[in-house]
């Protein structure tokens, strides 16, 4: 039973709103957000990003969501609330890694929609994993290779290289894998 359905914290400091504000502009700012399993009875979201003017560049956390469900409204909050408190996360060149969780894509999209979004590569392949796994006819050796090849292709140094080697490895993936791949990795 849950008392409070859409518990929701944001926590965030102003001083870390004020450092983030000071870098959003670098081109080499990132932004990452990603949601840990469930601890406890909620969820811990967090937003954070590499510090560029640093030589080691620190991962640093600009804010935090903690809340008991991991829906659309929620995330929507948490980046209304943000944007609120840190005009800079509106900022039309940055960028943000996340996984591809519906929710949380469609709530960067409605608060941010400037923002340019990009997806994980480790969800990425945790994805391929279990989608394979769901097929009855895959092995564990088309699972290593298709993942290996995602791997090699998101690692092309650019868009041509990308085509090139996608032509050449979709040329032997299963009809239904080059279908999945269009459908779900690309789209």
């Amino acid at each position: 039973m849950q008392l409070i359905p859409n518990f929701v914290v944001v926590l965030m400091t102003k001083n870390m709103a004020e450092v983030f504000t000071t870098i959003s502009h670098l081109p080499e700012v990132v932004l990452h957000y990603d949601t840990t399993f469930n601890i406890g009875d909620f969820y811990l979201s967090i937003l954070i990003f590499k510090h560029p003017l640093f030589e080691s560049k620190p991962v640093i956390p600009l804010a935090y969501l903690m809340h008991h469900t991991k829906k659309y409204e929620v995330h929507k909050v948490f980046f209304e609330t943000i944007l609120l408190r840190c005009n800079a996360l509106g900022y039309k060149g940055l960028k943000i890694v996340t996984d591809r969780e519906a929710a949380i894509i469609k709530a960067i999209k409605t608060v941010l929609p400037d923002i340019k979004l990009f997806y994980c590569w480790n969800h990425l392949q945790r994805d391929v994993g279990f989608w394979l796994k769901k097929k009855s006819n895959s092995e564990q050796s088309d699972e290593i290779i298709y993942k290996n090849n995602i791997w090699d292709l998101l690692d092309s140094e650019s868009e041509t290289e990308f085509c090139k080697k996608f032509q050449q490895m979709s040329s032997v993936w299963s009809a239904e894998f080059l279908n999945y791949f269009k459908h779900s990795i690309v789209s």
